[in-house]
Order: structure tokens, then sequence, then C-alpha cells
């Protein structure tokens, strides 16, 4: 499973379920959630009640890696 595709299916929608994943990628909502899991343990997905989206950078953080 590629999760640079849900990571891109999460910046388009800006919030989605496990199931809205899994049925956007033809795949079960229980490796949807794997998957979503694994991506937030990278830093690059977070869950708020129920829903999965991709954190915002914060001006202080992206202020840092352009100085870089």
């Amino acid at each position: 499973m590629n999760d640079l595709k849900i990571i891109n299916f999460l910046s388009h929608e800006k919030r989605a379920t496990a199931r809205e994943v899994a049925d956007e990628m033809s795949i079960s909502p229980a490796d949807a959630v794997s998957a979503l899991l694994r991506i937030e343990a990278q830093g690059k997905a977070q869950q708020l009640n129920g829903y999965w989206f991709i954190p915002a950078k914060s001006p202080k953080t992206e202020q840092k890696e352009d100085s870089e």
C-alpha cells in the first residue's frame, strides 16, 4: 500500500475517517487504520475525534525549515 496516496488524499480532503480512506484506497478498514497509524507514527498525520488529517505546520517550524 502506498502511504503517499493516503497522505495526498488527506491533504486534498482536509479530513477523513478511516472508513473513507479505506473506501478511497479500495482496502479494508483494518488495513486503512494500520496505514494511518504508521503515517501518524512518522508525524505526517494526526487523528482527532475519529477524523484523520494532515497537521498544519506552525510558522515557527516553517521558518526553521526555510533557514536550513
